[in-house]
C-alpha cells in the first residue's frame, strides 16, 4: 500500500507539473490519450471478471481497476484541450477520444464507469464551448446508447429494477 501511495503522489505531482504549463500539457495529452486507451485495451485483454464487469488486473498479487488510471487520462486531455475545445475539429477529436473510453468500457460491462466517463464529456465540452445544442445532441445520443445498452447487458437492467426496492428483499 505504501507503495502505491507513492506512485499516486508521483503522478498527481507530475500532472500538476504538467498542466502549469499549457504547451508543455498540449505536448503531453497526446501520450495522455494513448494511455487513456492503452489501459482499457490491456483491460479488456488480460482482466479479470468479477459481479460481471471485466474491468480488474492482477499483477504481482495486487489488483486494481485501470479505469481509474484512465479517468485522469481522460481528465488531463479534457484539461488540456480546453482552450483549443471550441473548434469544430478538437471538438470532434474530443467526441471520437470519448466514443473510444466509453466502448472499450461498455465491453467490459462497466456501463457506471462509461456513465462518469460520458458526465465528464458533458462537463467538459459545455464550460469551454458553451453550446446547449451540443450538450442537447450529446445526451440525446447517451439515451439511444442507454437503451441499447440495456438490449445488449440484461444485468444492468436488474439493477435498475432494484432501485428504490432495495428493502423489499
Amino acid at each position: 500500500q505504501l507503495i502505491a501511495v507513492v506512485l499516486g503522489l508521483i503522478l498527481f505531482l507530475g500532472i500538476g507539473w504538467s498542466l502549469r504549463d499549457l504547451e508543455r500539457a498540449k505536448k503531453i495529452r497526446y501520450l495522455a490519450a494513448i494511455g487513456g486507451v492503452g489501459f482499457l485495451v490491456i483491460t479488456l485483454l488480460f482482466g479479470k471478471e468479477y459481479h460481471g464487469a471485466k474491468n480488474w488486473l492482477i499483477i504481482g498479487g495486487m489488483s486494481f481497476q485501470p479505469s481509474e488510471l484512465s479517468k485522469v487520462c481522460f481528465v488531463f486531455v479534457g484539461a488540456s484541450t480546453m482552450d483549443r475545445i471550441v473548434t469544430k475539429r478538437n471538438l470532434i477529436l474530443f467526441i471520437a477520444y470519448t466514443l473510444v473510453i466509453c466502448g472499450c468500457l461498455a465491453l467490459m460491462n462497466d456501463f457506471g464507469t462509461a456513465l462518469i466517463f460520458f458526465v465528464a464529456f458533458l462537463l467538459i465540452a459545455y464550460m469551454r464551448s458553451g453550446s446547449v445544442g451540443t450538450i442537447g445532441l450529446a445526451i440525446t445520443s447517451l439515451g439511444f446508447a442507454g437503451v441499447i445498452a440495456l438490449k445488449i447487458a440484461p444485468h444492468a437492467l436488474r439493477r435498475f429494477s432494484a432501485w428504490r426496492h432495495i428493502w423489499e428483499d
